[in-house]
């Protein structure tokens, strides 16, 4: 049976150490800026909570179109998070995104045919994208924990295998679609690093909000 975990929260409704995430959570939940990371024990709790805040935050930059942080420690107050779905790979998939602060859903698509789980993330994250930068709001970050779609995507490709077929001719030309306008837009916009795409930390912040919880 895995250990109870300790939740430290810095900054939120309430300070302290909590012994459950719902506790955390709420502390924290629509308290912008929070500040709050998981500890595998009380003692470990306790000397980062005496500890400075900002000697447990590292920053790093993996690549100069992906601006990158440890985000396990703060959830930014404009962002949202991205995940998808798929019934087998390939296979029937879904996608969403939701509002990281609140957890409010911003949009759930219906069921799409044919496909796999790393193209549909691809597009999630590159369809909130475009959203931002045709409505002029370019300061928002961006969670997905799919490192690979993540890569395509600040790399301006997509490496997949899926075959050009008669049952995935659509799906192929909303790809291509979209792979134009990353490629003609959106690396400019990456380099401005004003929006930031950040892989959600899953082992220490557990299933990213916009997860099916289907697992």
């Amino acid at each position: 049976m895995a250990k109870p975990k300790r939740y430290v929260v810095r900054k939120g409704k309430k300070t302290g150490i909590f012994t459950t995430w719902d506790e955390c959570k709420a502390a924290v939940h629509g308290y912008a800026g929070a500040q709050y990371k998981s500890y595998e024990t009380r003692a470990a709790a306790e000397q980062a909570f005496a500890s400075s805040y900002s000697s447990q935050i590292t920053q790093k930059t993996k690549d100069h179109r992906l601006a990158t942080k440890d985000y396990t420690k703060i959830i930014e107050p404009l962002s949202i998070a991205v995940d998808a779905a798929c019934s087998s790979n390939p296979g029937v998939l879904e996608r969403q995104w939701v509002e990281t602060i609140w957890w409010k859903k911003l949009f759930s698509s219906t069921p799409y045919p044919l496909g796999t789980t790393n193209i549909w993330e691809w597009l999630a994250i590159i369809q909130w994208m475009r959203y931002l930068v045709e409505n002029g709001r370019k300061e928002h970050t961006i969670y997905s924990d799919s490192r690979i779609a993540l890569g395509w995507v600040t790399k301006g490709i997509i490496k997949t295998t899926l075959p050009r077929t008669s049952k995935t001719q659509k799906l192929w030309s909303l790809i291509d679609e979209q792979l134009e306008w990353l490629v003609g837009v959106w690396l400019d916009v990456l380099a401005e690093k004003k929006i930031l795409l950040v892989k959600w930390k899953t082992k220490e912040r557990g299933e990213i909000p916009a997860d099916f919880g289907r697992k």
